[in-house]
């Protein structure tokens, strides 16, 4: 079976969605987003491969693709608005210190890191509105709260847990994996205070929490999809 890319999965959806849009525009109503905001090495990227393939194969009838965004997002954002690859860094979740980015925006060297944000915003709202689709971080959760069809998950687990995750999927040592998620964790906690003026752990911006360190990945996805089907009774 031929695999394909995240960003070549991102491609079919749009077409896809594109396509059911010119079919009849006035009947057609977004499926549900689910988004997901982690903890570094908490199993986000397994848990939606998860959820996706187990929602394709039961909703097969309906010729939504379900998709991931996560870091093909960037790639959407960059196509959509034509900017050049170079800028992908800068769409990372993180932030950036404040002097770099204040000479690179006087130089001209890339748009100003608020239009960026702005940019990656709109993308996920369009996404969102579509549907059928799962939303990895980018403090998706926030921009798409106001929605109706709009899910939002936390995932968590003990620390160890996540260093585990960490040395067996990509094989750092233990002291590599826990400098590694500290120094992620406190750059996607910056990015959400930095850019929406919130706390990322505040539980009050989330539907569910779910701890993978006490749920496998596979129980873990079969809670989010009980949830999905209980909140959205239509599917």
């Amino acid at each position: 079976m031929t695999q394909i890319g995240s960003y070549e999965k991102a491609k079919r959806y749009f077409e896809s969605s594109a396509r059911l849009y010119d079919q009849d525009n006035r009947t057609f109503r977004g499926g549900p987003c689910i988004t997901i905001s982690r903890q570094t090495g908490s199993g986000s990227g397994k848990i939606s491969s998860i959820i996706v393939e187990k929602l394709s194969r039961e909703y097969t009838d309906k010729n939504y693709p379900w998709t991931v965004f996560d870091k093909n997002l960037i790639d959407e954002v960059i196509a959509a608005y034509n900017l050049p690859p170079k800028l992908k860094e800068y769409l990372q979740e993180k932030t950036f210190p404040a002097l770099q980015t204040m000479m690179n925006e006087m130089f001209g060297l890339h748009p100003s890191l608020v239009e960026l944000k702005h940019k990656t915003s709109e993308c996920i709202m369009h996404i969102a509105q579509i549907g059928y689709c799962i939303i990895i971080g980018r403090g998706a959760n926030y921009v798409t709260s106001h929605l109706k069809n709009s899910m939002s998950i936390r995932l968590i687990a003990p620390l160890e847990k996540r260093i585990k995750h960490f040395m067996d999927n990509y094989g750092y040592d233990h002291k590599q994996a826990a400098e590694i998620i500290r120094q992620s964790d406190a750059e996607k906690k910056k990015y959400f205070q930095t850019y929406f003026n919130k706390d990322s752990e505040d539980p009050i911006f989330y539907d569910l929490t779910i701890n993978t360190g006490k749920l496998n990945y596979e129980e873990s996805a079969d809670q989010i999809i009980a949830f999905i089907k209980h909140r959205f009774k239509d599917l």
